[in-house]
């Protein structure tokens, strides 16, 4: 779950950063200029299960499957009825199952909201097993039957945010059953952990300790503060964590002790601390009783600082022959963009903290398996995954406000695989490929710490940057083209795993991108001809459907539907959390050669992002004709020919008064004879009034979209042409006020595309 104290670390560390990173294209064939011919690379999809690897050398996958969210999550959703509960383990474990090709399985449950010092009533009096809820039991004896692993979270932030209200308010448990001594963060009493290894003597395999060092730090300064009684996090004990370890040692559990602060425990003591030494002494402690064998040092990688993640510095691997293992987080993704972005509001000075509706949803599964892999290849005995949101379809309460649960879901919310899960499954099923990107975190993200934080429009950092093309055919079969920032010379084409087949069909208009929030990950709308007429629907980058549209792009007295282009039109106040997505001019034509009409629409908030509770609304025609003038060069467009109007970007900032900037223009795309022409208006470092024809050398014309293919925040045009039966895309850099053909291409061979769009993965940089 998003631990709470990394928050409060976070609002006082971070600094105004993000960044686009560069980016560039693989030569890979057109005609006129004479092409360098090299298809892109595809993922290949997972091979059968090798027999090559024995069991005892796997290492271990661990993944959290429920992080203690009390009568929502997997283990308590069902109360007694087990075959329901059943059904969504079975969901969980099917997408899991393939790695046990190369990888021993486990999963970890927060037993939070599974344990009650009085008991559930299903044992004698005083039998510590019926202090662990009957649900909890049988999770235990469905991974039991199924050779998994299961690991209880045993001292951790999370638990305590179960307990001090934030979560729950959960009674802290006793170091030992009746000693009278509630222990804060300790969910049970270590006889009950006891009589569960006792009980499930080959299925309940460790523990975890998580996120201790940051928790007491912060714990010990509200102490201080005299704010402990409303802290979440809390002064961890000598006592409690040396019991724990004497505990497990007793029954022969292993112990994950998994910190994104191990950086601290070679701090110098100051007037607030103790001395850090003593992590170091407990660790030994653990060494002690447990053996190197049964410990393992997880470095958890949701928290800062940055450079430990690129530079491989954990310092605790290996540490005095202890195992060595990652905690691989999607959190990252929050504190590698959202988190890092915060400034002071205009004419105050009050931090003005800006998050992500779901930061823990958007990391790559590109950067989750890079991590994964990494750790591997350095020795890693284990990598554990969270929060559970990002691997599966989960009934996760965070989603509430959203008006309909469902939509935030690729299928019904029942622990199934989602896409994500899948293309990460992919990669660490196939680590040795070389067209996988690369597992180095530093060709993603830059290893100067100072020029990260800052990170400034002059002088941007390298951060992770993933630009994508979405080719559809007219029955809706997809093909996707990535390019990462790691590598400036090829597309690779990653089709599988990537959307869903009801978003795309012959009923589809358009497909566009869209940027609905204030995060510089896209979203995406399509536009349908159905029964119900013209309407549009915007979807987050999840799958989700948003809202459904029947007015904005509609036929009307204004002529029929034809496209919608999205751009930022107006100057908006990032941090709020009003919508701040993309507006549009929506283009219609009228009948028996009217010509065509042009309408600039504002998105507007009906509530609050959190909600997604946004709408367009048209603006007033004065308005609008300044808009159409100032971003197109006209307030009208010629009929003849035109097949689309496309948006252009430029300059992915935050600028010092917490907006992002307008976009850069927009321009009419029509075909005539054998030629495309492009007219409209950019405005990079001054407005540019665009009007060029180009011709097309016998190609037809099939779609367009624009995207910024070679990292220099400008959007190149994006263009498909068919020519003798095959496809190609071809790409468009303005240059000066001209625009001219780029080498580069992309081979469709036979796809025969309706529709092109784009999408982009990457953060803001800051301007100083």
């Amino acid at each position: 779950m998003p631990q709470p104290f990394i928050r409060s670390v976070l609002r006082i560390l971070r600094t105004a950063c993000l960044a686009i990173l560069t980016l560039a294209i693989l030569p890979v064939g057109c005609s006129q200029p004479t092409p360098t011919q090299a298809p892109p690379t595809r993922t290949p999809e997972p091979t059968a299960r090798p027999t090559e690897i024995p069991e005892d050398e796997k290492p271990i996958l661990l993944f959290e499957i429920d992080e203690g969210l009390g009568g929502v999550e997997v283990t308590s959703a069902h109360g007694k009825d087990f075959d329901a509960l059943r059904t969504q383990l079975a969901n969980i474990l099917e997408g899991l199952d393939p790695l046990r090709a190369r990888y021993r399985l486990a999963v970890l449950v927060y037993p939070t909201h599974h344990y009650k010092a009085e008991g559930y009533g299903e044992r004698e009096a005083g039998d510590p097993l019926d202090r662990i809820s009957p649900s909890l039991h049988e999770v235990l004896r469905f991974f039991g039957e199924e050779k998994v692993a299961v690991y209880l979270e045993m001292h951790s932030s999370g638990i305590r945010t179960n307990q001090n209200g934030e979560a729950a308010k959960l009674p802290p448990a006793e170091l030992r059953f009746g000693d009278g001594i509630p222990c804060r963060s300790l969910p049970m009493d270590m006889d009950t952990m006891e009589a569960l290894k006792a009980a499930y003597p080959d299925t309940f395999e460790g523990i975890r300790f998580h996120e201790l060092i940051g928790s007491h730090d912060i714990g010990t300064a509200d102490r201080a503060a005299g704010k402990e009684q409303y802290s979440h996090a809390w002064v961890v004990e000598e006592r409690v964590v040396k019991g724990i370890i004497d505990a497990a040692a007793s029954c022969g559990l292993d112990l994950v002790w998994s910190d994104h602060s191990w950086n601290l425990i070679y701090e110098k003591p100051d007037k607030v601390y103790k001395p850090k030494a003593f992590w170091l002494d407990w660790v030994d402690y653990a060494i002690g009783k447990l053996g190197t064998d049964r410990l393992t040092l997880n470095w958890a990688n949701n928290g800062w600082p940055v450079h430990q993640y690129v530079t491989d510095t954990f310092l605790l691997k290996g540490y005095k022959g202890a195992g060595y293992g990652e905690s691989v987080q999607s959190w990252f993704w929050q504190e590698m963009d959202c988190a890092s972005l915060s400034w002071v509001r205009p004419g105050t000075t009050s931090p003005a903290t800006k998050w992500y509706l779901y930061p823990e949803l958007d990391m790559p599964a590109e950067l989750m398996a890079a991590f994964t892999l990494r750790a591997l290849e350095n020795g890693a005995r284990m990598v554990q995954f969270e929060p559970p949101q990002y691997l599966f379809n989960t009934n996760n309460p965070r989603f509430r406000p959203l008006r309909d649960l469902s939509n935030q879901y690729e299928t019904a919310p029942d622990y199934s695989a989602r896409l994500v899960l899948k293309r990460l499954v992919a990669y660490l099923l196939d680590p040795d490929n070389p067209d996988n990107p690369s597992t180095t975190l530093s060709d993603y993200f830059d290893t100067d710490r100072w020029k990260f934080n800052r990170n400034l429009e002059t002088s941007p950092a390298k951060r992770y940057y993933q630009a994508t093309l979405g080719v559809i055919d007219a029955e809706g079969a997809r093909r996707y083209f990535d390019r990462y920032n790691n590598d400036l010379t090829r597309w690779i084409e990653q089709s599988e795993n990537r959307s869903l087949d009801t978003l795309f069909g012959p009923d589809l208009v358009q497909a566009s991108r869209i940027n609905l929030t204030f995060s510089c990950i896209d979203e995406f709308f399509v536009v349908r001809r159905t029964g119900d007429g013209v309407v549009g629907q915007f979807h987050n980058n999840l799958q989700g459907l948003l809202v459904r549209d029947t007015l904005t792009f509609a036929d009307n007295e204004d002529g029929t539907f034809v496209c919608a282009a999205p751009l930022n039109l107006f100057p908006e106040y990032l941090p709020s959390l009003d919508a701040t997505g993309d507006d549009l001019v929506v283009v219609r034509s009228k009948p028996e050669g009217g010509g065509l009409t042009l309408t600039v629409y504002q998105c507007a908030s009906q509530g609050s992002a959190e909600k997604q509770a946004f709408r367009y609304v048209p603006v007033d025609g004065t308005t609008a004709g300044e808009i159409l003038d100032r971003f197109l060069g006209s307030e009208s467009i010629p009929g003849e020919g035109f097949r689309t109007l496309l948006p252009v970007r430029a300059r992915n900032v935050m600028l010092k008064d917490g907006t992002r900037p307008v976009d850069a223009g927009l321009l009419a795309l029509s075909t005539r004879e054998d030629a495309l022409v492009l007219a409209g208006a950019v405005d990079r470092k001054g407005r540019v009034v665009i009007a060029q024809s180009l011709p097309l050398d016998g190609a037809e014309f099939r779609a367009a979209c624009t995207a910024d293919i070679d990292g220099d925040f400008v959007d190149e045009v994006c263009l498909v042409v068919r020519k003798d039966g095959h496809s190609t895309i071809r790409f468009l850099r303005l240059s000066d006020s001209q625009f001219e053909w780029l080498p580069e291409t992309i081979d469709l061979g036979e796809t025969d595309p309706a529709w092109i769009y784009s999408l982009r993965t990457g953060t803001y940089t800051q301007v100083p």
